[in-house]
């Protein structure tokens, strides 16, 4: 018992370094890939791209289960790691359209695997007593990675465009190799998955407390997929602000998840349940996402604060969704958890979707309105959660 008890931090720090790896990588492109695929694809069609991306995603995490009990935890996840490397040095050297399109999409499927893969080397160094505390550090370590990134990438991107931020998000996934191998390790064959994502949806649907924290994740997933893609489209093509100004404006937005998710993790530990913390969220992201529509200034302090309470919102929400549903699965479970992080590529297939739709009778500015009152919908599964306190 001794040994374990030395081991299991040892590893769990592994685990948050690789987070932040991987966070820090994807911070540098998340929030500029809408503007950088602007430069090479008409904006209208934006939209569909990221939609497709989306479909390719879920087929590559229903792949998964079984991938991971053929190749094994750790081959796999130094593959993954490695083609969403070689696909952002694809990003950063591509000239064409096709090119582009087709790095993309490689990156934005193989870059979701990987955060499927450390969720299950996550599961299996936690205790379901202490989830809420190792899943807000988790986070914070990721928050941090992202509240970071975008101040400098904003100069970046100013100063030498888009491409150097390609390169550089390469070169920060490297030192995953040595971390994976060398710091985490392979996970026992015992506790890598049985069954397919298809047989964790059957699961899921059995459970209703799971089934409810799905839906209200879905939908954080779908405000992030609208949110992602066209707010930088709307403040720098549409309110004309420089991507310094964005930069500075996207930092401060982020800032909640660094605050806020750690003690609220304790917390659901400790003394509220999740369910309480969570529909506060929804009204918070709500009321705040709905307000953008009606600022008519391009001043840094009034869309900072703005934003920084959608954030808030949001924080909430992914810090109890995802305390809750770790509580309810086991790291045998990957293809559930798989299932559960395949509610981003489907928010990512039917919120862009929805938003050429409503773009096709509102001005963007009205996006954020429509997104706000749908976010109440999240109400409603909240409110069917049985509370783990």
């Amino acid at each position: 018992m001794r040994t374990t008890a030395l081991r299991l931090p040892n590893q769990l720090r592994a685990i948050y370094f690789a987070a932040f790896l991987a966070s820090v990588s994807y911070a540098f492109l998340v929030y500029i890939e809408s503007s950088f695929l602007e430069t090479f694809i008409p904006g209208e069609s934006i939209g569909l791209l990221f939609s497709i991306a989306a479909i390719c995603c879920v087929i590559g995490l229903s792949l998964l289960a079984r991938l991971l009990r053929e190749e094994g935890q750790l081959l796999l996840t130094r593959l993954v790691a490695g083609i969403t490397i070689i696909s952002s040095f694809g990003l950063s050297f591509a000239t064409s359209v096709t090119g582009v399109v087709v790095s993309f999409i490689f990156y934005t499927v193989f870059q979701l695997m990987l955060w499927v893969l450390l969720d299950v080397y996550l599961r299996h160094a936690s205790t379901t007593k202490g989830t809420g505390n190792i899943r807000g550090h988790y986070l914070m370590v990721g928050a941090i990675a992202f509240a970071c990134s975008p101040f400098l990438v904003g100069w970046l991107v100013n100063d030498f465009g888009y491409r150097p931020i390609f390169f550089a998000s390469s070169l920060l996934l490297l030192p995953l190799f040595f971390v994976i191998t060398k710091r985490i390790g392979a996970v026992d064959a015992r506790h890598l998955p049985s069954t397919r994502l298809l047989g964790g949806l059957f699961r899921a649907w059995r459970n209703k407390n799971v089934l409810a924290i799905m839906c209200t994740n879905f939908l954080l997933e779908f405000f992030y997929s609208w949110m992602v893609i066209y707010t930088p489209i709307y403040l720098h093509s549409y309110l004309h602000m420089d991507w310094s100004v964005i930069g500075i404006i996207f930092s401060v937005m982020l800032l909640p998840f660094v605050l806020f998710e750690l003690p609220l993790g304790k917390l659901a530990d400790t003394r509220f349940g999740e369910q309480e913390i969570l529909i506060i969220g929804i009204a918070i992201l709500s009321a705040s996402t709905l307000s953008l529509s009606f600022l008519a200034t391009t001043s840094v302090v009034v869309w900072g604060s703005a934003l920084f309470l959608t954030r808030t919102g949001a924080s909430f929400v992914e810090v109890m969704n995802e305390t809750y549903f770790f509580k309810h699965v086991k790291d045998t479970d990957a293809d559930i958890i798989s299932l559960y992080r395949t509610m981003r590529p489907f928010a990512y297939i039917v919120g862009p979707l929805a938003a050429t739709l409503v773009l096709g009778y509102l001005p963007m500015q009205y996006l954020f309105l429509v997104l706000g009152l749908g976010m109440l919908i999240g109400i409603i599964p909240a409110a069917r959660l049985r509370d783990t306190l």
